[in-house]
C-alpha cells in the first residue's frame, strides 16, 4: 500500500468513526426534544360504551351517552384536555356547549364541528385523573339515515380512536303497546277540578330500552289538567322518579294542540319489551268530559293513546234537609213515619229519583205504596227496600231548582240502637248525600206499676 492509499483509508475511518459519534450523540438528545413521541404507536381509552341514542329513530333529536375509561396515561386538566367524539356520515352534533355534559359537569367552553358536525370535540369542565372513567352526554344530536353504526371515542391524552359497540339507527319510530289508564282515582276519584291518582301501565318495545337517569315517559294529558311539579309526585315502577318537566310548550311533536304534559325522567333502567307502571299524584283533573291521554317514551317516540276515561261534575247536595218521625220519640227496632224535607238545590227531572239512607238496623219499605213525594203517590221502587236505604222513583214530575220537597216515608222498622236518629238524604241531581236534623230512638216503657194513693 503506498502511503497515499494509506492516507486515504486512515480519513474513511476517521470519517465513519465521526458519522458513528454524530448519530449516537443525534439520538441522545431526542427524548429531550420529545421527538421520540413521532415513533410511539399512542394509547387510548379503553371499556367503551354507548352511544345509545335516544330516541334511536332516523333524523330524530336524541339523547347520546358515551362512557370509557382515561388509560394509564390519559389525565385531562380542566378547561384544556379534550374529548373528541367522531359520529357517522348524516349525525350532526349540536354547537352549544350547554347542550354536552362530563361526568355530570355541563361543559362551558363552545365545542368544536367537523366533518359536516358529524364530529365534535369538546373541552372537558373537569380534571380527569389516569384511569378513570368517564360518561358524556351530548343533547340534541340528529341521528343519521336507518342503519347500523359505531361511534369513535379519543382524547387529547389518548389520541387512538377506539369504537363503540355498534348501534342501530331505526327508518321509523316505534312505540309502546298494552297501555292502559290513566284510571283517576282516590278521593276524589274523577271529578272535575279535583286531585285524583293517574296510573298509566305500558310494555316498551322491542328497542324501547330506557337509561336510568336519561330515559324518558311523556304522559300526553288533555288542556285543563294540571301536574304536580315535584318529582316525589311520581313513580316508575314503585321507584320515585329522578325528575319531571311539567313546563309550557314541552310536549312532543304530534301532541294534540292544547296539551299539558309531564316528562318523567326514569329513575332506574327500563329494559326491551318491558312492562312499565306510571304513578302520578295529586293531578288536577279537567272539565267534564270524555278523555284519552297519550304516551310515549325517549326511546318509542311514537305516541299512543290510552283508553278513554271520565271526568265527572263535583257532585251537589240538596240542603236544608230535616227529619220528623211520628211518634216523635220512636222506638227501638218499633215502626213508624218518617217525614223527610229539603230544599233541591239543581231540581229533580220528571224521571228522577230520591235516596233515603237510615243507620245500620233500620229497614225502609219495599212497597212503593208506602212512600209519597209532594203529596203524590210513588209507582215504583228503583232500588233498596228491605234494608237501610231506599231509593224511590220521582212520581211528582219535573221538580224546579230551590223546590222545597216533601218525602212521607212509612211502615219503616227503626234501628236498634238508641239515640239521636239521623237520615242522609240525595236525589239523582244533587247526589252527594247530607243528613238530616235529628230525631230519637228511644226505649219502650213496659211494667209501671200503678200508683199507689193514701188517703
Amino acid at each position: 500500500m503506498t502511503s497515499e492509499q494509506a492516507t486515504r483509508s486512515t480519513n474513511r475511518r476517521r470519517a465513519i468513526r465521526g458519522g458513528v459519534t454524530a448519530l449516537v450523540a443525534a439520538l441522545a438528545i431526542v427524548p429531550f426534544l420529545g421527538v421520540g413521541a413521532a415513533f410511539a404507536s399512542g394509547t387510548s381509552v379503553s371499556s367503551v360504551t354507548g352511544p345509545s341514542p335516544s330516541p334511536n329513530t332516523a333524523g330524530a333529536s336524541a339523547i347520546y351517552t358515551v362512557g370509557f375509561n382515561t388509560s394509564s396515561t390519559g389525565a385531562l386538566v380542566s378547561g384544556t384536555g379534550t374529548i373528541t367524539l367522531a359520529g357517522p356520515a348524516g349525525t350532526t352534533f349540536p354547537s352549544a356547549a350547554t347542550a354536552y355534559t362530563v361526568n355530570g359537569i355541563a361543559v362551558s367552553a363552545a365545542p368544536s364541528l367537523t366533518n359536516s358536525n358529524a364530529t365534535v370535540t369538546i373541552t372537558t369542565p373537569t380534571t380527569i385523573g389516569v384511569s378513570s372513567s368517564v360518561s358524556v352526554v351530548a343533547n340534541g344530536v340528529t341521528n343519521p339515515p336507518a342503519g347500523g353504526y359505531t361511534l369513535a371515542v379519543s382524547t387529547s391524552a389518548d389520541t387512538v380512536p377506539v369504537n363503540t359497540p355498534g348501534y342501530t339507527i331505526l327508518a321509523t319510530a316505534t312505540a309502546v303497546t298494552s297501555v292502559t289508564g290513566p284510571s283517576p282515582s282516590g278521593v276524589n276519584s274523577n271529578q272535575t277540578g279535583l286531585g285524583s291518582i293517574y296510573t298509566v301501565k305500558f310494555v316498551t318495545s322491542s328497542s324501547g330500552k330506557l337509561a336510568a337517569g336519561t330515559g324518558t315517559i311523556t304522559l300526553i294529558a288533555p288542556s285543563g289538567t294540571t301536574w304536580q311539579s315535584a318529582a316525589t309526585d311520581y313513580t316508575v315502577n314503585n321507584v320515585a322518579a329522578s325528575t319531571v318537566n311539567v313546563a309550557a310548550n314541552n310536549c312532543p311533536s304530534g301532541a294534540p294542540s292544547g296539551s299539558v304534559c309531564a316528562v318523567i325522567t326514569t329513575p332506574s333502567a327500563i329494559p326491551d319489551s318491558a312492562a312499565v307502571t306510571v304513578v302520578a299524584n295529586d293531578v288536577t283533573n279537567p272539565s267534564t268530559g270524555s278523555y284519552t291521554m297519550g304516551v310515549d317514551t325517549s326511546s318509542d317516540t311514537s305516541i299512543v293513546d290510552t283508553p278513554s276515561y271520565s271526568i265527572v261534575p263535583v257532585p251537589t247536595a240538596v240542603t236544608s234537609a230535616t227529619l220528623a218521625t211520628t211518634p216523635a220519640v220512636v222506638l227501638e227496632g218499633g215502626t213508624a213515619s218518617y217525614l223527610v224535607t229539603f230544599d233541591a238545590t239543581n231540581g229533580i227531572a220528571s224521571n228522577g229519583s230520591i235516596t233515603l239512607t237510615g243507620p245500620t238496623g233500620t229497614v225502609f219499605s219495599g212497597t212503593p205504596s208506602d212512600y209519597t213525594v209532594n203529596n203524590t203517590t210513588v209507582g215504583s221502587i228503583v232500588s233498596g227496600g228491605g234494608t237501610d236505604s231506599i231509593t224511590i222513583a220521582n212520581p211528582a214530575g219535573t221538580i224546579s231548582s230551590g223546590t222545597t220537597v216533601t218525602v212521607n216515608a212509612t211502615g219503616v222498622t227503626n234501628t236498634t240502637t238508641k239515640g239521636p236518629l239521623t237520615l242522609s238524604v240525595s236525589d239523582s241531581t244533587d247526589s252527594k248525600p247530607v243528613s238530616t236534623t235529628s230525631s230519637t230512638v228511644g226505649t219502650e216503657v213496659t211494667n209501671v206499676a200503678a200508683p199507689v194513693v193514701s188517703f
